[in-house]
């Protein structure tokens, strides 16, 4: 996302705990989202170096998978600290710039684990459920100052190259829906990285932007069976794939 925003025109810092060289026009800033002083001291140097911030993107997350009772409960805290407590650091820091200048853009990158609830991604979920939250009180908050709060909420994202291999949580208890069903791979196909950094450069230079963007037809299929579907058949349902 940050080297095709870069291509495209746009000054992009990327925050990160440990910086290294700078690739392509990225700069590297150093960046700790879980803690203020770092997002402040982060944010206040990019505003000196141009007197202003456009756009802030919150896409940093971490993910644990896993039955609920097996994390502790300083695994939930620290989920949440990165997910969801950071992004309220960042935004919480940008604001008074953007309200100054009349205009912004505030983007956070959810997940389809924030609109509906899966078997053992519950932690996770409700750090991107609490995201999606934030994002949209913000938005009506944020209505008549000029700066747009956005949520992207990708599905499965596809890894950069075919031969990637997925990491394996020993604590994961079942296959995926895709390796059980051969038919939602060819339905339902992950959403590319490309897909959704052109979809958060739509959203930094439309004049009006959405307050939610759903990316992959998994999400779109999912929500749209949440929506439709009687509650005992959508219980059906899950149960079917998830314990089949």
């Amino acid at each position: 996302m940050a080297d095709y925003l870069s291509k495209r025109g746009f000054i992009v810092f990327a925050g990160m705990r440990t910086t290294g060289k700078q690739a392509n026009s990225v700069v590297p800033i150093s960046l700790d989202v879980t803690d203020d002083v770092s997002c402040q001291n982060s944010l206040d140097h990019i505003h000196k170096l141009h007197q202003r911030i456009d756009v802030l993107i919150n896409c940093a997350a971490m993910t644990l998978v896993g039955p609920t009772d097996s994390f502790s409960s300083k695994e939930f805290q620290s989920i949440l600290d990165v997910n969801l407590i950071g992004p309220f650091r960042l935004i919480k820091s940008v604001i008074p710039i953007m309200k100054k200048q009349r205009s912004g853009r505030i983007i956070n990158i959810t997940s389809l684990n924030g609109k509906l609830a899966f078997p053992n991604f519950s932690i996770y979920g409700a750090s991107k459920f609490g995201l999606e939250a934030l994002g949209l009180s913000l938005r009506y908050e944020l209505a008549q100052t000029g700066v747009f709060v956005t949520n992207v909420a990708p599905g499965a994202i596809a890894p950069v190259n075919s031969t990637e291999n997925t990491p394996k949580n020993n604590r994961m208890p079942h296959v995926p829906a895709r390796e059980k069903f051969w038919i939602m791979k060819k339905l339902m196909p992950m959403v590319t990285m490309d897909e959704i950094a052109r979809a958060i450069e739509t959203v930094i230079t439309k004049p009006n932007p959405p307050s939610q963007i759903e990316l992959g037809r998994d999400v779109k299929v999912a929500t749209l069976l949440h929506r439709l579907l009687p509650g005992f058949c959508w219980d059906s349902l899950m149960t079917f794939v998830w314990t089949r």
